[in-house]
């Protein structure tokens, strides 16, 4: 539902009963042009990613979020811990594998082939960044 504090990605149990462990969330982009990358790229069980709508840390790399300051003072490096934040390229990149068994996925949600269809855009989407 749009606004809840759980994760959009199907299967993710950030926010749900029986999740393990502190989970940070970070909104979608007002971006429009990464806002439509992220589209492209994350997976819909039952509607489009919408503006309301949050995806946790467990979906980017280690390298998508800033977790804190590096300073460098007297030749020492420190790191200031400070709330979490996505950088302005990050655009998420793991999902459940699971959400990819087609025996796993509720009847009447997304089917098996188009699944497969956001994993093959997830892929693309890397290799072009990586060049």
């Amino acid at each position: 539902m749009p606004g809840q504090s759980g994760c959009f990605v199907p299967y993710c149990d950030t926010g749900r009963k029986g999740c393990i462990g502190k989970r940070t969330v970070f909104s979608v982009p007002r971006d429009v042009e990464m806002l439509k990358k992220w589209k492209e790229v994350v997976p819909t069980a039952h509607r489009e990613l919408g503006p309301n709508d949050k995806i946790c840390h467990v979906h980017f790399t280690e390298d998508d979020i800033k977790k804190g300051l590096k300073v460098v003072v007297g030749g020492k490096e420190d790191i200031f811990p400070m709330l979490w934040r996505l950088k302005p390229t990050a655009i998420p990149s793991i999902f459940p594998t699971k959400s990819l068994e087609p025996n796993l996925i509720p009847e009447g949600h997304r089917s098996k082939r188009s699944i497969h269809q956001a994993a093959r855009r997830i892929e693309n989407h890397i290799r072009r960044d990586r060049r």
